[in-house]
């Protein structure tokens, strides 16, 4: 099968993918651009790199165009290191102009709690990205963009904002929020990041994410699936 291109603009870069299926069309469709913009990242996957994607999968309904979607955002997210870029794992809300990080371990309920702020507020919250946003640093600023790849919940917008915190989510019987220190946040955030493989990019990427770390504050909310678990976790977030 001969592979065609496209042309979606995310995070402020203009990224040509080369695909085999057209699952990919479909994704990205109102991320496309006109192919006359100049790419700032090109990328494409091979057949074995889908079928060992394919091949770590069990569950029937999973398609070799999933797959071939997983490794190309796999591929964007190796190149994003050189423009201070990677992907995190989490659930970006944005609100009154600031983004909110939000994540977890899975099965902790990281989708049930943001959820519960889009209806808190409502009409002034909205979700960026429900699974793994492009996180940004421009100019000195750290930003948190939508992309196609949004989760099976497909919770996601064309937005992007600069991030207010980022918030660890656990289950506990009150709700409860407090600030963590750097070395806490070391050992909870790169769990949640996408890591490059090869040594050079490495490092380059552990420079970017200790910057990440120092300019942004974390926090751990440990709460129940209630209103009153919006309500505390923002009266501090929104005050940092």
């Amino acid at each position: 099968m001969k592979k065609k291109t496209l042309l979606i603009k995310t995070a402020d870069l203009c990224i040509r993918i080369h695909y085999k299926y057209p699952y990919i069309e479909q994704q990205c469709e109102t991320w496309r651009v006109n192919e006359g913009y100049e790419p700032d990242i090109e990328v494409s996957v091979t057949d074995e790199e889908i079928e060992t994607e394919y091949a770590g999968y069990r569950a029937e309904s999973v398609s070799r165009a999933l797959c071939e979607s997983t490794c190309i955002y796999r591929a964007i997210a190796r190149k994003l290191i050189a423009f201070q870029a990677f992907v995190m794992h989490g659930a970006v809300l944005e609100l009154d102009g600031k983004a909110y990080v939000f994540t977890a371990k899975s099965g902790v309920g990281k989708t049930t709690h943001t959820k519960l702020w889009v209806e808190y507020f409502e009409g002034r919250a909205s979700y960026i990205n429900g699974d793994k946003p492009i996180i940004r640093c421009k100019d000195g600023v750290w930003y948190a963009y939508g992309t196609p790849w949004m989760g099976k919940e497909k919770f996601g917008s064309q937005s992007s904002a600069p991030i207010q915190a980022v918030c660890f989510i656990e289950r506990g019987e009150e709700n409860k929020i407090q600030k963590i220190a750097d070395k806490e946040v070391i050992d909870r955030v790169f769990h949640q990041l996408f890591f490059p493989e090869d040594p050079e990019t490495l490092i380059e990427f552990m420079g970017l994410a200790d910057d990440f770390v120092q300019k942004l504050p974390f926090f751990v909310l440990k709460c129940n699936i209630s209103a009153e678990a919006v309500r505390v976790a923002y009266e501090t977030l929104s005050k940092v």
